[in-house]
């Protein structure tokens, strides 16, 4: 039985309880290649699917999911859930998705990928280790990764939503872990494309890292105080995951979140825009739908400093009056609050002229460990770079630590690059935060 009949007849038994039903399925193809020591390690293929189903009377829920698609087993699993949701809590919040209209955008896949990767892609990749390893005095593991995944999705409910997508991900990774005087070092760069010709060379994923890898040997910490500090964009993109993190309508809901009572009030400086665009071209994270079938719109997150927006399910939506269009989820779970593709909008200098204008200061490429609490916003993460002596790079910089709240850092962007390195899910260019808690030595 093909799925589209079996949740078809899935729904028409919910249907003839009463009860309202929806069926979520994904089928998915991976495949991966990995080299390092100058050999093929790993290639593989996978393939799978998982349907999820939800059953609801009025405000009353409850779900479950399956890989193995027994027919039987799983209508005999439905029935149990419709004779169990009428003994369950009510869920005044509780939304099914209902037909609309869809955007006009799309296609969000790779129409000319034959899954799986090419043999070439094996033969290049040896190639592209040994031309790398080549470039690394040091002794070093050298690791490179090609992975490409497609993914088809398909929502069906008893309310008539009837929607499928396919989205297509190719990825690029190097990790490169080295020793150098009694210390382990280790960077790592992926870069995905929704299509495979988008994907950057490794050579060039790796004239983009090595700097890194140059600027982590031999850091030591600072005095401890307060430093301007610029962060290169790989170091930005952990530090706007953090924000993004506190902005889930769901936190804002519960109260549990620094931003919950900023929205349409500034919460950053002036030049600070973030926006979620579902419908990014050739992004592998782009959409037509949410993960509850809801249809997706471009969103202003963060409008010229000024909080224009959360993240919102149906759910959420429906407890605080605001848009949904932000669910993500997988067969195997209830809709959560999330983001497609995140862009912070590109200043006018060049990184460079950040760096020789802040003249003393800090440098960071790299974010590492998490200490964030969304409710109060204060922030504290170990951190690693080089200083600012002069106007120019110098000393490499480890075991520090920067600290303080979401908003006043936010509010202290002052500096915007015009960088804007491509092939990430949340896309930021170099920045600077004038002052800065830093605890060192």
């Amino acid at each position: 039985m093909t799925f589209e009949k079996l949740a078809r007849k899935i729904l028409d038994r919910i249907r003839s309880a009463g009860m309202t039903g929806e069926c979520f399925l994904e089928e998915w193809n991976r495949s991966v290649v990995t080299g390092k020591a100058g050999e093929i390690r790993e290639k593989r293929t996978a393939q799978g699917q998982g349907l999820g189903i939800r059953v609801a009377q009025g405000q009353r829920a409850a779900g479950m999911s399956a890989t193995r698609f027994d027919v039987d087993a799983i209508v005999r699993s439905v029935d149990r859930i419709i004779r169990l949701v009428p003994q369950l809590p009510e869920d005044p919040f509780l939304r099914f998705a209902e037909p609309a209209r869809l955007p006009d955008a799309g296609p969000f896949h790779d129409p000319g990928f034959r899954f799986p990767l090419p043999d070439s892609a094996s033969r290049e990749l040896l190639g592209s280790l040994e031309a790398i390893s080549g470039t690394i005095e040091s002794p070093a593991e050298v690791a490179l990764q090609e992975a490409c995944e497609q993914t088809d999705t398909a929502i069906l409910n008893t309310l008539g939503l009837d929607v499928a997508t396919r989205s297509t991900s190719f990825a690029r990774t190097i990790a490169i872990t080295l020793e150098s005087g009694g210390e382990r070092i280790q960077v790592e760069d992926e870069r995905e494309t929704g299509y495979r010709d988008d994907l950057p060379a490794f050579g060039k994923i790796m004239q983009d890292l090595l700097p890194l890898l140059d600027r982590s040997i031999g850091g030591k910490p600072v005095p401890t105080g307060i430093y301007a500090t610029v962060f290169h964009p790989a170091a930005g993109r952990t530090f706007l995951h953090a924000v993004l993190d506190c902005l889930s309508g769901w936190l804002v809901n519960r109260q549990r979140t620094w931003a919950l009572d900023r929205l349409d009030r500034r919460i950053a400086a002036e030049g600070v825009t973030l926006v979620d665009d579902p419908h990014a071209p050739r992004s592998p994270r782009s959409r037509i739908v949410d993960g509850e079938g809801v249809p997706t719109a471009t969103k202003p997150i963060i409008s010229q400093g000024v909080l224009r927006a959360f993240f919102d399910t149906l759910g959420t939506a429906a407890e605080s009056g605001r848009a949904p269009g932000n669910a993500v989820r997988g067969y195997d779970g209830s809709p959560r609050t999330g983001w497609t593709r995140i862009t912070m909008s590109p200043g006018q200098d060049s990184p460079e002229a950040i760096i020789r204008d802040t003249g003393e200061g800090l440098f960071i490429h790299r974010l590492i460990g998490f200490g964030l609490d969304e409710s109060s916003g204060q922030y504290s993460i170990g951190a690693m770079g080089r200083r600012i002596t002069g106007g120019a790079l110098g000393d490499a910089v480890a075991g520090i630590t920067i600290a303080g709240n979401l908003a006043d850092l936010l509010q202290d962007i002052d500096r915007i690059g015009n960088d804007l390195p491509a092939g990430y899910s949340l896309l930021c260019p170099t920045f600077r935060i004038r002052r800065v808690s830093v605890g060192g030595s």
